[in-house]
């Protein structure tokens, strides 16, 4: 930690107190990891704060905070239990590395549920996709050394002994990275009793290795743990459900995302699961309903770990193709206009193509011109190229057939205008000025083209 970026704490007033009864535990695993100015909120918040790091403190927050320095041989339960020991209030909550939590909601948390373990969700991103996972950070004074594992602290079997009940509120943790990345699982295997956590990390490593016979022997394990709790034995649940998908076993998947649903209504990736089912077998309603239900609960807090849903660009561009496929025009074009405002200037030509064609289905003439200029521009503010003008055409030869002509005519009279020599140009507009009735204006056109020629033969 650099001393000169906490300069600032030289000036920071005496603990406030404005949250009593919880004392916080920083938790640093290197140099640099934490923020300077969420130490100094916290220092204004609390009564006391806790920090352990592999390095010694500062010189600039001696007196602040009581700083525990640990050797290299240390793991992060003997830290976290060692540290535990010197708290002194009704609750601790540990913090590791870059996590911020939300204070003012912890002090609504703690407040309501004075006698209850409240979980923590931690929460980080992963290719622009939110990840989560429940633990029990939050530790009440009269739990004793509740920490069990090696670099995985779990407090579960802690909380199993003291017939601990859970809030129905998490406490939200937001992270930068995974925080499971650099987990050495043989590690903490070799620890007594190790958590139902460890399996469901192990088990997703098989999955995303794609050994899912291996993966789906550890979801098991956590399903017949009967001290895991309960956001775990969904995420087993869910974990052992994508074994069966991708081994295309559609009714075991079927069953076990039907009963996750069951257990954890507010859950995104059950209903993911059982949308591909739907998909594979081509129920294209169905699918969508998944979609649906899975998009409308997502800002909705999800009791089960490892849960995961969507980006907003897959999940509308799913959206819109089922309902397509499913002949729901109407809400296939609705999730399209929300996908086209998303990517504003970076929307493809296929999807301004698609939402052209459905506007002119619906018979949407604003929107059917908005998407034609869109895809095309102002045709007469240059030449198009010859599939351009082929494809401008025949949307246009959709116009009329809609019956709005003077949209048509009058792309085809600028254009003419700007390229008076176009005889292709010349002849779609003529094809037009008939179908919409103005058949002296044709005969104009037609009369001058002939008189054109004759001057030319002429000439020549």
């Amino acid at each position: 930690m650099n001393e000169m970026h906490l300069i600032n704490l030289k000036g920071t007033h005496q603990p406030s107190g404005r949250i009593k009864g919880v004392e916080p535990v920083i938790h640093l695993s290197r140099l640099g990891v934490l923020d300077p100015r969420q130490l100094v909120t916290m220092i204004r918040t609390f009564p006391r704060v806790h920090v352990a790091a592999p390095f010694a403190c500062p010189d600039v927050l001696r007196h602040k905070v009581n700083w525990y320095h640990y050797g290299p041989n240390e793991t992060t339960v003997e830290v976290w239990n060692h540290v535990l020991m010197h708290c002194g209030s009704e609750k601790t909550l540990f913090l590791q590395d870059d996590e911020k939590v939300d204070l003012a909601d912890l002090a609504s948390v703690i407040s309501q549920c004075p006698e209850q373990w409240i979980p923590a969700l931690v929460r980080w991103s992963e290719n622009g996709i939110v990840r989560q996972c429940y633990q029990l950070r939050v530790i009440p004074s009269d739990a004793e050394m509740p920490f069990n594992g090696v670099d995985l602290p779990d407090a579960s079997r802690c909380f199993m002994e003291m017939s601990g009940t859970l809030a129905g509120k998490p406490l939200l943790f937001d992270r930068a990275t995974d925080p499971f990345r650099l987990l050495q699982t043989e590690k903490e295997l070799s620890a007594s009793n190790p958590p139902a956590l460890l399996y469901l990390v192990t088990g997703i490593r098989y999955f995303d290795a794609g050994k899912y016979v291996h993966a789906a022997a550890q979801f098991r394990r956590v399903m017949k743990d009967r001290k895991a709790l309960s956001f775990e034995s969904v995420a087993a649940i869910n974990g052992l459900a994508s074994c069966m998908a991708e081994q295309y076993k559609c009714s075991k998947t079927v069953e076990l995302a039907e009963e996750s649903v069951r257990i954890e209504p507010l859950q995104q990736l059950a209903y993911l699961i059982l949308f591909r089912m739907h998909q594979l077998e081509k129920r294209w309603s169905q699918a969508y309903e998944m979609l649906e239900k899975c998009h409308g609960i997502r800002m909705q807090h999800s009791r089960a770990s490892f849960d995961k849903g969507l980006s907003d660009k897959e999940m509308l561009s799913l959206m819109a193709d089922m309902a397509f496929r499913a002949g729901m025009r109407t809400e296939s074009m609705r999730h399209y206009q929300s996908l086209h405002e998303l990517l504003n200037d970076r929307t493809p030509a296929e999807l301004t193509e698609r939402l052209l064609m459905l506007a002119l289905e619906e018979q949407e003439y604003d929107l059917s011109v908005r998407y034609f200029c869109k895809l095309f521009g102002d045709p007469a503010k240059g030449a198009l190229s010859k599939s351009s003008e082929t494809a401008a055409f025949d949307y246009l030869g959709l116009f009329i057939k809609n019956g709005w002509y003077e949209f048509a005519s009058a792309c085809c009279e600028r254009m003419m205008k700007k390229h008076p020599e176009n005889e292709v140009y010349m002849r779609r507009w003529i094809a037009i000025l008939s179908k919409s009735r103005d058949i002296e204006k044709a005969r104009s056109l037609v009369s001058g083209i002939r008189k054109s020629r004759r001057s030319k033969t002429a000439t020549g």
